[in-house]
């Protein structure tokens, strides 16, 4: 699928991984935590549910392999 362009989802998952070290230090640096930082934890975990979900659909299938060592292709639909 392309929900999101393949040029984009590359630097989509860097940042989203940068702001999690951003908001991780940040929250051993702040004691106790503020409010905007529970929220902002918080907005972050949901938006990593459609991170994972676009990393998730863009993932090819492993090919199975069969005795013979020919490769099955496992994700093309039936002819018919």
């Amino acid at each position: 699928t392309d929900i999101i362009p393949a040029a984009y989802r590359k630097p989509l998952y860097a940042l989203y991984a940068l702001a999690g070290l951003v908001l991780g230090a940040w929250q051993l640096a702040v004691e106790p935590d503020p409010h905007w930082l529970v929220t902002a934890f918080v907005i972050y975990g949901f938006v990593g549910g459609g991170i994972g979900a676009t990393a998730a659909s863009n993932t090819p299938r492993p090919a199975e392999q069969t005795a013979d060592g020919a490769h099955v292709v496992t994700d093309v639909p039936p002819k018919g």
